[in-house]
């Protein structure tokens, strides 16, 4: 009996099988028939004889060829008994056709439904349609069949290799091609160069050309009206781009490369020489990449014919990366069309991938903080970002995701990354120790293009003592006892404020109209105190701090060429510009001004300045020592300061005319200044 089909979503099928040989009726070990028997079907089109008739006849041809392999090798693969079956028919009848409508039967009818699917799997004798009993499956074999005869012509052997043969599949067929290559890389030397050649000659076929020694045609077809090519019909290519730059273009999951033995077809034609350059982008991804692992590998051949008198012009390999991603230019224009060419050599099934010709680039954004979650976690965001038009635009990565990398002074660990929302990434990371440290990160857009972001980060541990953390461009000094012992404290470059608009930080905004310095980020977000300070070139700017999608402007000073600002929260800081903002200039050491007016009668305002936050006085005296007043005892900031003396005693009474001194204690320093009081 015929076996039944089983087809997936609709169960198992009767269909027209022609011919089939019976592994257990040819296995000595079976207690099946025993005997060297093939079957074929009278049933079909029985009431067709015009159709049935020959269609019978042809397969005694077509079952003795399958029987001579399966009588040696009763359990190989049926499409290698499938397509010597075929190749037995076309010896013995030619290019068999039969037509009575609507049906049409033999050989040329099987090219021609293989010509409207490229996609079918050689090695899968049941891949393509199953009516007319796969008849694309078998158009499909017989045209590899032939073009390997072509290919190995004078040989003499190569089918009674592959009849005769001890292995399987596509492995028997590469030992026929030549025995002395090993099994582990037969296929690969033998096959594969011989199987991408054939996969062009099924696209071009119909040019007749001798480019290569006429390899890109079939000899069999040779003065034959019909003329194999994909081409010809329109499931034979998978898109055609007529317009350039076209639209990026990705196919559906089901229209992907689902094997090795497989192929897709993509044309262009029309006037492309104004926008020749096609990116490539083959979906793949490996341990080092953030998106889910799918190990596919793709090859690519670029055909170029001209149309006008119809001549194969060139035939190309063009090189991709690790990560198969490439660019091609279209060669020729105005008359010419191309052919996109892909297989695979291997690896995951269902491979898909990107056409497109980007034209604009994007700049890869990483957001930074300390985790809110967990304070000995660093929290990163990263997005691909199109600033070209009014508005900036997040942009998605392709199916790599980002390559991340934390590289310190000793070791260097990969950040895996997980998809956020829309088209953010996160990833959450400790870090193992003090000290600085570079988060290297890596993204490719839809086209493979790649983008590189390094930021610098700098690290350190509470431990009751105070802390300076410092980047190229930013410096943080923390107060002794301002964290619990063990607290980690952060200073990093980010390029994002918040997640709730995913703004890119890199240009200014609002209130600023430049950014000198920064984005940093400080962690962690609980209240701390301590001094934020970037290098600056003059006293024009002063540091913001952003927040809720705004930035507030901090009290600053510019003090030995940088710009500070006590701080006493987390965050994200700035060093921006705007009209008419600049930070007071104060000294690198304490500075007791004088006071004004002097010699006073009433009251005379006292000008100061301190050069770092902390406890400072500001005491008057009398000629013999004695203190008077005592104007300021406590902690200041650095800053400028000014005190009023209305020339009275700490008891309120007012003294009389003399001189006085006044004595500032801050810093480490003293210094005094004489103060004259007249009636």
């Amino acid at each position: 009996d015929f076996p039944d089909y089983y087809l997936a979503g609709s169960g198992t099928l009767r269909v027209s099988w022609m011919c089939w040989v019976e592994p257990a009726d040819l296995d000595p070990d079976s207690t099946f028939n025993d005997h060297d028997i093939f079957y074929i079907n009278a049933g079909p089109w029985k009431n067709v004889p015009e159709i049935a008739g020959p269609n019978r006849m042809w397969h005694l041809a077509y079952g003795l060829g399958m029987l001579i392999r399966a009588s040696h090798e009763p359990y190989e693969e049926l499409w290698v008994l499938r397509g010597l079956g075929a190749i037995c028919h076309y010896d013995v009848f030619g290019l068999t056709y039969v037509f009575s409508s609507p049906n049409a039967l033999g050989l040329q009818t099987q090219l021609e439904d293989f010509e409207k699917a490229p996609q079918n799997v050689l090695t899968l004798a049941l891949s393509g349609g199953y009516s007319t009993d796969f008849s694309s499956n078998q158009g499909q074999a017989l045209a590899w069949f032939k073009y390997l005869e072509q290919r190995y012509e004078g040989s003499g052997s190569l089918f009674a290799d592959i009849v005769q043969g001890d292995a399987t599949g596509m492995l028997n067929v590469a030992r026929a091609m030549d025995p002395s290559v090993a099994d582990s890389v037969a296929i690969e030397t033998n096959i594969v160069p011989v199987y991408r050649d054939w996969l062009v000659c099924n696209v071009v076929n119909n040019l007749r050309s001798d480019l290569a020694g006429g390899i890109y045609r079939y000899d069999f077809l040779e003065g034959e009206t019909f003329q194999f090519a994909h081409p010809k019909q329109d499931a034979g290519i998978l898109i055609r781009f007529e317009t350039y730059p076209f639209p990026t273009s990705l196919p559906s999951a089901s229209q992907g490369l689902t094997s090795q033995w497989n192929c897709r077809i993509c044309e262009f034609n029309g006037d492309w020489s104004s926008e020749p350059t096609v990116y490539f982008n083959g979906q793949y991804s490996d341990d080092y990449g953030s998106g889910s692992n799918f190990l596919s590998s793709f090859d690519a051949s670029i055909v170029h014919a001209n149309q006008t008198d119809s001549t194969l012009q060139q035939v190309v390999s063009f090189d991709l990366d690790d990560l198969y991603n490439g660019l091609f230019d279209l060669p020729g224009a105005g008359s010419d069309v191309a052919y996109l060419v892909l297989t695979q050599t291997g690896g995951a099934e269902g491979a898909r991938w990107i056409l497109s010709q980007p034209q604009i680039s994007y700049d890869l954004g990483v957001a930074l903080h300390q985790s809110y979650a967990n304070e000995s976690y660093l929290s990163a965001y990263l997005s691909l970002f199109d600033d070209s038009g009014s508005s900036i635009l997040p942009i998605g990565l392709d199916w790599y995701g980002p390559s991340v990398f934390l590289v310190g002074s000793d070791s260097t660990a990969f950040i895996s990354f997980d998809y956020f929302f829309e088209t953010v990434w996160l990833g959450d990371f400790e870090i193992w120790g003090s000290g600085s440290f570079e988060l290297q990160s890596t993204a490719y857009d839809s086209s493979g293009r790649d983008y590189a972001k390094n930021l610098q980060i700098s690290v350190d541990f509470a431990d009751g003592n105070g802390m300076l953390l410092e980047l190229d461009q930013a410096r943080l000094e923390v107060e002794p006892g301002a964290l619990a012992p063990g607290s980690m404290v952060s200073l990093m470059e980010t390029d994002l404020g918040d997640l709730s608009s995913t703004v890119p930080l890199l240009t200014p905004a609002d209130q600023l109209t430049g950014i000198s310095a920064g984005p940093v980020s400080v962690g962690p977000s609980s209240d701390f105190s301590s001094l934020l300070s970037f290098e600056a070139g003059d006293v024009r700017a002063s540091v913001y701090r952003y927040s809720n999608g705004s930035w507030s402007r901090l009290n600053s000073y510019y003090q030995g060429g940088r710009i500070f600002a006590p701080i006493e929260e987390g965050g994200v800081y700035v060093l921006g510009t705007a009209p008419g903002v600049s930070s007071p200039e104060l000294p690198g050491s304490v500075v007791l001004s004088g006071n004004a007016p002097n010699p006073f009668a009433g009251e005379t305002m006292i000008s100061f300045s301190t050069p770092s936050a902390g406890h400072a006085t500001l005491r008057v005296y009398d000629m013999t020592g004695r203190l008077i007043e005592t104007l300021t005892d406590g902690d200041l900031p650095a800053a400028n300061h000014s005190v009023v003396w209305d020339g009275r005693d700490d008891g309120g009474n007012e003294v009389g005319a003399g001189i006085y001194f006044c004595r500032l204690e801050a810093a480490g320093q003293t210094v005094s200044h004489k103060l004259v009081r007249i009636r």
